[in-house]
């Protein structure tokens, strides 16, 4: 990791650009005035006062009253921990709202089938394992590639048939035949 992908890190966890840059700059200093970060970041000198000041309300910059202001960060593990609370606490406010939200305008009575088309080798496996584990009464799943059919799905499907779900595999792979010998398997023509 280099400089640019921690202030990269740091703005995920909430922090602006100059208070990232800030903050990084201090911890190369270690102590140091407006002047002595902005020589050492291209934060403009009149920005690195606000910056440091929301660092400082953040609990991330400790500052000495002296002609001119010094600068401190704070240590990494309190630093750490504030970020970690802050980054908790916003996680929990949206979530929380997102549950309450849920949903909001679903009829509870309406019943569909659903059909998903998904992109993305890793997307495509962990969403299709998702939507098998949810099913409740029967899959039809096919599949023209074994490479796309990864052990985590054949388990899902298996688990989901034990349980009683109604699975079917629909396929042209041989290979897809193998890792499921033991649930229904139609072959698409052309194949095996």
């Amino acid at each position: 990791m280099d400089e640019d992908d921690a202030i990269s890190a740091l703005t995920d966890l909430g922090l602006s650009n100059y208070e990232a840059k800030v903050f990084v700059a201090l911890q190369k200093l270690g102590t140091g005035t407006a002047r002595d970060i902005h020589s050492v970041t291209d934060v403009p000198r009149s920005q690195v006062y606000g910056a440091a000041e929301t660092l400082q309300e953040r609990g991330l910059v400790e500052l000495q009253q002296s002609k001119p202001i010094q600068y401190r960060p704070v240590s990494l593990d309190v630093a750490k921990s504030h970020l970690r609370n802050r980054f908790e606490r916003t996680q929990e406010r949206a979530f929380d709202y997102l549950e309450s939200a849920q949903n909001e305008f679903v009829d509870g009575d309406e019943e569909r089938e659903d059909v998903w088309s998904v992109d993305g080798r890793d997307a495509v496996s962990g969403r299709l394992e998702q939507l098998i584990g949810e099913a409740e009464s029967r899959i039809v799943f096919a599949v023209h590639d074994a490479s796309l059919f990864t052990r985590g799905i054949a388990d899902a499907l298996r688990e989901r048939s034990d349980a009683g779900v109604n699975v079917l595999v629909v396929t042209d792979d041989v290979a897809v035949h193998d890792r499921v010998d033991d649930i229904p398997i139609i072959d698409m023509p052309g194949g095996p």
